[in-house]
């Protein structure tokens, strides 16, 4: 399967309107775009990811087998925010410190920076990975 580049063609940034387009073409949008809302209020107790992760595992089928069916996926999503809580809030914070666009957060930092975020990202993801993954 190819993605769509959501933020680049040809190494050029898209425009706001090109990036909504691609978005607007997801099939997941509306789950998508509720959780990209309710993101804004993050806060340390972890309500807010829970909701928001509950609602894309369920949206995008993932509910069906592994370690989230027949579970309480609660549970298992308090642990998964308790590993990454301060990696998400810090990433949260640099956004909102930084003063630019959230929704172009990722196309108007420098390249350095983007790199950084990135392995920030990757470390976190990893953290999760003992916390999600299925016997198979």
């Amino acid at each position: 399967m190819v993605y769509p580049n959501i933020l680049f063609v040809d190494g050029i940034a898209k425009t706001p309107l090109q990036v909504k387009k691609t978005i607007s073409d997801f099939k997941y949008v509306d789950a998508s775009c509720k959780t990209i809302r309710n993101s804004w209020n993050l806060q340390q107790d972890g309500k807010v990811f829970i909701c928001c992760s509950s609602r894309i595992l369920t949206n995008f089928g993932m509910t069906r087998s592994g370690v989230f069916k027949d579970l309480d996926k609660t549970h298992i999503l308090d642990k998964c925010w308790e590993a990454i809580e301060s990696d998400v809030l810090e990433i949260r914070n640099s956004v909102i410190e930084s003063r630019l666009s959230r929704d172009r957060y990722l196309l108007e930092i420098d390249d350095d920076q983007r790199e950084k975020l990135i392995a920030k990202i990757w470390l976190a993801t990893k953290k999760l990975l003992p916390l999600t993954m299925g016997k198979t």
